[in-house]
């Protein structure tokens, strides 16, 4: 395994080399329509307190697909744990004070409005075994095995507060949270390695072209990784398989929770390429 790049609350931002070209679609333009420097791609999100950047690497078309991806997960799932949290956002104006949840009080279902510092917060993320291109799985099945979760301010009296006996989380859509995942892992082997060290294999996935195999690239490992100081974690390594040399990504998001590890199957290293 190469070092681990750790980014935490209060590390500076890391710029890389500037690439000059998309890393997605390849082109050297930002639009047909306007004459600007490709923009520059944060490797995990802004939204995600994230600090790496990779310059003048994405053109106007793929960022916007990209932004897309990412939003549908930071305005979802991982809203009210950013906000708790105060994160970074790009939009300080629209950061929530409070959010609408489905909850039973007394003995109706009801939308709940509840302050940010009683609102029972949940992260969750799944659990994956191994890529299915490592251990030959049919492309159209998933490794799924359960969810790690943790909790914020879970306070029994909130509820009672509220006459709360139950309420609901937010709905996760792992197969954009794979996507996620897998536009991560991409942007940061371009940013270690350069685009002529591997033969990507995460494009059709992030966007969604051709067969959609969410979990044929994604996975996990069995060990439960232990809790480090670091916000976020990334590294990379090698994986012969089946006379292939591949690129693994590692991405760890809130590892000081205990956060599970991903593995991301992001390219085969061509045969000129360094050792990762």
């Amino acid at each position: 395994m190469a070092e681990i790049t750790s980014i935490t609350t209060d590390g500076p931002t890391v710029r890389f080399e500037p690439v000059g070209r998309c890393i997605y679609c390849g082109s050297t333009q930002y639009s047909n329509a306007e004459i600007r420097p490709l923009s520059d791609e944060h490797i995990v999100a802004l939204g995600l307190s994230g600090t790496l950047i990779l310059p003048r690497a994405s053109c106007r078309k793929c960022a916007r697909e990209t932004g897309k991806i990412e939003g549908s997960i930071l305005r979802t799932i991982l809203w009210a744990p950013r906000t708790f949290l105060k994160m970074k956002t790009k939009r300080p104006q629209e950061r929530p004070t409070k959010f609408t949840s489905m909850a039973k009080v007394g003995d109706k279902d009801v939308n709940i409005d509840l302050p940010i510092d009683d609102h029972p917060i949940m992260l969750f993320f799944p659990r994956l075994g191994p890529p299915g291109l490592l251990v030959d799985r049919p492309k159209d099945q998933a490794d799924m095995r359960e969810f790690w979760t943790y909790h914020f301010n879970l306070n029994p009296a909130t509820f009672a507060k509220y006459g709360i006996k139950n309420i609901s989380s937010a709905v996760m859509d792992t197969q954009r949270f794979s996507q996620m995942l897998a536009k991560i892992a991409h942007s940061y082997a371009v940013a270690r390695l350069g685009l002529n060290a591997f033969t990507p294999l995460l494009l059709d996935h992030i966007f969604r072209t051709g067969g959609f195999s969410p979990f044929h690239f994604v996975g996990g490992r069995d060990v439960n990784p232990s809790v480090t100081h670091a916000l976020h974690e990334i590294g990379h390594e090698e994986y012969d398989h089946d006379g292939k040399r591949y690129l693994i990504v590692r991405v760890r998001l809130f590892a000081y929770l205990g956060a599970p590890d991903y593995y991301v199957v992001t390219g085969e290293l061509r045969p000129n390429a360094p050792a990762a």
